[in-house]
């Protein structure tokens, strides 16, 4: 390939992928101001740990208005550790109920 070849190859790819990294920050973004919206507006309620799969907790609780349990994966912090069986708090968004949030015992 010519140079020009090869300037007009980079003058595409670049933005491209500049835009690419762009939006994978917008997602990483809009993860973090979910689980901040859920600790400060989710309501809690009483969960029971399923499954433990590395930091992947899945838990099942009851949402008020749902007629069955909610199963959701939730990510525990580093070094924390789960056992099968356990009853742990999380916070959930009302009309959202799969997103949650395993909260502290403290709090």
């Amino acid at each position: 390939m010519s140079g020009h070849g090869w300037f007009v190859l980079a003058m595409v790819l670049l933005p491209a992928a500049a835009f690419a990294f762009w939006l994978y920050g917008q997602f990483l973004r809009a993860r973090r101001e979910e689980a901040a919206t859920v600790l400060r507006r989710g309501v809690p309620a009483q969960a029971e740990v399923v499954a433990v799969s590395g930091q992947a907790v899945s838990v099942r609780f009851r949402a008020s208005g749902w007629e069955h349990p909610i199963t959701v994966v939730c990510r525990a912090e580093k070094g924390r550790s789960f056992e099968i069986g356990e009853k742990i708090q999380v916070r959930y968004l009302p009309a959202h109920p799969h997103i949650s949030v395993i909260v502290a015992k403290d709090g």
